[in-house]
């Protein structure tokens, strides 16, 4: 929700960080690689209980997933490799995340459970709009916004690191939050087959 309304924004304010990152050669994979490693990085802070450095890294690869997209863009549009890359880095940086708190806070590992079924439907409903829908789009496929989107899940995912305490009312709320964004999703798409 907060990336559809806000994304034109955001790409006027990180465009001197994008000019800088061109002149120095940078390709928007090498930027998906780095919001990886910061991701998982993130994911191993939380194990090792340090909430700080989860929440900076875990920030520095939100901002790496901003960045990407923003520089593929301006070279001319993403490439098939570098969609396959960013949603499945994504998801595997939202998944070491969920999984790493569920470790780190067994009392919330049921939550944490609910929390990643959830992701698992949303993202499915997700790429199969992609598939079926056969609409351009400023991305290299269909973008159905939803209440849920990547701003909304960095800061879910920013709450739980710093409330591990509110694990199981975050992570719940959350859980329902992006099974509803993956029912909007489906209706949508169901709305524009039909």
């Amino acid at each position: 929700m907060i990336d559809t309304h806000l994304q034109h924004h955001t790409k006027s304010v990180l465009k001197s960080g994008v000019k800088l990152l061109l002149k120095m050669g940078i390709t928007p994979n090498q930027v998906t690689i780095l919001g990886l490693i910061l991701g998982l990085g993130s994911a191993t802070a939380i194990v090792m209980n340090n909430t700080i450095l989860a929440l900076i890294l875990l920030l520095s690869s939100g901002l790496c997933d901003i960045l990407d997209g923003i520089l593929a863009r301006e070279q001319g549009g993403g490439s098939s490799l570098g969609t396959l890359m960013d949603i499945t880095f994504d998801r595997i940086v939202e998944v070491g995340i969920v999984i790493a708190l569920g470790f780190a806070y067994p009392y919330g590992m049921f939550t944490m459970m609910l929390l990643l079924a959830s992701i698992v439907i949303c993202i499915s409903v997700f790429l199969t709009a992609g598939i079926v829908v056969n609409k351009e789009s400023h991305k290299t496929f269909f973008y159905a916004p939803g209440i849920m989107e990547r701003t909304e899940a960095f800061i879910l995912f920013s709450l739980l690191i710093i409330f591990p305490q509110w694990i199981i009312i975050i992570g719940t709320v959350g859980a329902l939050l992006i099974f509803a964004t993956g029912v909007q999703r489906f209706i949508l798409v169901v709305k524009h087959l039909s």
